[in-house]
């Protein structure tokens, strides 16, 4: 095939670039906000980020091994371009179904009133019913957290009268020793018999005498049960006017109102584990007296501080949240749906990748044009969100989807047209183009450490852009910026457009600096982003930051593809392509959504703070990468200085013959070219 028949058959490959990752950007920019749309919520959200990519694996693991299996028994490439078309067909229809996945409407959440109660009997906490039919909560598994208490004092069980009823005498006066206030106590009975009457004629006359007992303030405690089974208190908490809000653990049960009970003015009682309070009895007789009812119930309450807000708060999920439909439906259907979608897109780029190394012929030829393939695929990746951006749809999928299916008809068609697509099986072209053998299956053994490290590295550029790019959505809106909207719309357009530049000349500057000096770069680069990310003020620096993504992601994508088609044989070029998607789309990116998760409550402030550490970490990374090769890899593993040609090489070269100095003396960070290859020996 002449250069021009190769150039003009590569044109469909663009094309089905171009079309391929246009549809999925178009696709990739609204999916966070659909779920949003849905009503799925934050925790939930998180879920399908962390677990979709590990799904998503299992399309690299199949597509790659099936690929070069079907190739070693055919010498036509028409069973890529049927796995590609076969992975964009199952892609468009499930992504489609998830306009089926009905909606939720999940009012804003309404914080009810919270109290701390305690007796004798343990404590309970007392809640506001939610919603209009007065229901309360009844998990089916005890509930484990924080509570921070406040002003506790004596009172009557009434969460709707919260009245202080501890007024003892020694108030603004020295406290009294406690023998004497001992020996008042035993005369309380003879006294308050003496006072009730003159209680009923002359309420402030007596409520002054009755303030004359000294009472103990509030002691809160906590129990344990012994070997012999009796209870045991282990701690108590004294409360006075003096005393800061107490910080104590607690683990709630289910509510124990039954659904139509509206007992305590429709209040919800959850019972706490593990606690104990002790009211006195002058107290009691006390708060009986003076409300002059017999229904007063003694207890110490408190005041509940933030008890939906405060960090660990064993209240946190217990706001009022009015659901318009059926949220075990809505997300189990979107969760099945998205999960198994997932699997396709990841496949096609495998096979895809496979496609760009075997079209090009880099290593048989001269210079491949990888990256100037790919520089067609970042050109749809910039040009779909923008439409997506303009026509600003809000979440909904309808025009995404629509976008997407049609850009992967598109593809199909072309890919069954395009029969002069040069994507025949690697070992046909490699062993008769120039007379060069394979790679041996005895390389996977030989550079398989290699192979490890490349992946590993893989798996931490993953983790490192996923831990922006799964909740940088929800970082932008908890910042409440006047333009994060409009900034979430356009930026994979501000980073797709940089992408073409560099990815037109990727290969040139891959070796230039060489494989492991440009993954090196994109952690130091991370280092930066990561840092700007947690001091900008502004949507518009977050562009800014982003606009580093083209090094950080697409450059190092090509490095990954280009590494890791130099150490794997050629038998196994999709698997070897299949190897970085796992890592970086998958496992990277799970990881990085597991890491990347902040509190909900408090989103902004907590991504600041998740960035600094990421920053801290991306530095430690690329020095411990920066030392461990250039001071312990290179000079070891370095590529000899190649002698030029001797005479009868040339001769053998002219004649067609099989090149002396063949890839088998490959050693680690070298190039398993010939010394005649126009592009020479690459730097790692």
């Amino acid at each position: 095939m002449g250069t021009l028949d190769k150039t003009e058959s590569l044109v469909s490959l663009k094309l089905v670039l171009f079309l391929f990752y246009g549809g999925l950007g178009a696709l990739y920019s609204t999916l966070s906000p659909h779920m949003l749309h849905i009503g799925l919520n934050y925790e939930e959200s998180r879920l399908i980020l962390i677990l979709a990519p590990l799904v998503s694996i299992i399309g690299p693991l199949i597509a790659g091994p099936l690929a070069d299996r079907i190739a070693s028994r055919t010498l036509s490439g028409k069973y890529l371009r049927i796995l590609a078309m076969l992975a964009m067909i199952a892609a468009a229809i499930l992504y489609s179904l998830l306009l089926l996945v009905p909606e939720l409407v999940r009012s804003e959440a309404r914080r009810p009133l919270v109290s701390f109660g305690c007796d004798a009997d343990g404590a309970i906490i007392f809640q506001e019913r939610c919603t209009e039919e007065k229901t309360c909560f009844h998990w089916k598994d005890e509930k484990m957290g924080s509570l921070i208490l406040t002003n506790c004092t004596y009172t009557c069980q009434n969460p709707t009268q919260f009245k202080n009823l501890y007024n003892p005498w020694t108030k603004g006066s020295p406290v009294p020793p406690t023998e004497t206030s001992k020996e008042r106590s035993d005369d309380y009975e003879e006294y308050v018999d003496t006072q009730q009457n003159e209680y009923a004629q002359s309420n402030e006359r007596g409520k002054r005498a009755i303030e004359q007992v000294y009472v103990e303030p509030p002691h809160l405690c906590t129990k344990t049960v012994n070997e012999k089974g009796q209870d045991v208190i282990e701690q108590c908490h004294v409360y006075t006017e003096d005393s800061e809000a107490l910080k104590v653990q607690a683990t709630l049960r289910s509510a124990t109102n039954q659904e139509n009970d509206t007992h305590n003015a429709e209040w919800c009682n959850y019972p706490l584990d593990g606690w104990k309070c002790n009211i006195p009895k002058e107290q009691e007789k006390f708060m009986k007296l003076y409300t002059n009812t017999s229904k007063c119930k003694p207890m110490i309450e408190c005041e509940v501080v933030d008890p939906y807000d405060s960090p660990g708060s064993v209240l946190a999920d217990s706001q009022c949240i009015k659901i318009i439909g059926d949220v075990d439906t809505t997300l189990t259907s979107y969760f099945v749906i998205r999960l198994l979608a997932e699997i396709f897109p990841t496949a096609a780029v495998t096979l895809l990748n496979a496609a760009i190394i075997i079209a090009t012929r880099e290593t048989s030829t001269g210079r491949g044009d990888v990256g100037r393939q790919l520089a067609f695929g970042s050109l749809g990746w910039a040009t779909f969100p923008l439409i997506i951006g303009v026509c600003d749809i809000q979440g909904k999928l309808v025009v995404p989807v629509v976008i997407f299916a049609v850009s992967m008809i598109l593809a199909v068609i072309i890919l069954i047209v395009a029969q002069n697509m040069p994507v025949s099986p690697p070992e046909w072209w490699w062993h008769t183009k120039s007379g060069m053998l394979a790679i041996p299956m005895s390389a996977i053994r030989k550079y398989g450490p290699e192979i490890a490290a490349i992946t590993l590295v893989a798996v931490l550029l993953g983790i490192f852009w996923s831990i922006i790019d799964s909740y940088q959505m929800w970082y932008v809106l908890n910042q409440h910026w006047k333009h994060g909207h409009s900034v979430l719309k356009y930026s994979l357009t501000v980073v797709g457009l940089p992408a073409i530049l560099l990815l037109w000349n990727s290969e040139r500057l891959v070796d230039y600096c060489g494989h492991s000096n440009i993954l090196m770069a994109a952690f130091t680069l991370y280092v930066i982003r990561y840092y700007g990310l947690a001091l900008v003020e502004d949507p518009f620096y977050t562009l800014f930051f982003n606009a580093l993504e083209p090094i950080t992601l697409s450059i190092s994508w090509v490095t990954l593809m280009l590494y890791m088609r130099h150490l794997m044989p050629r038998r196994l070029t999709t698997t070897g392509q299949a190897i970085p998607v796992i890592a970086f789309f998958g496992v990277g990116k799970s990881l990085g959504a597991l890491i990347g998760y902040v509190d909900a409550d408090d989103v902004a402030e907590s991504f600041k703070i998740l960035f600094i550490w990421c920053s801290i970490a991306a530095a430690i990374v690329a020095a411990s990468y920066f030392l461990l090769y250039h001071c312990l890899l290179a000079p070891r593993c370095a590529a000899r200085p190649q002698p030029p040609p001797s005479q009868s090489e040339l001769q053998c070269h002219a004649n067609g013959g099989q090149n002396g100095n063949s890839n088998g003396n490959y050693s680690p960070l070298r190039v398993y070219h010939n010394g005649l290859s126009r592009k020479g020996q690459f730097k790692y």
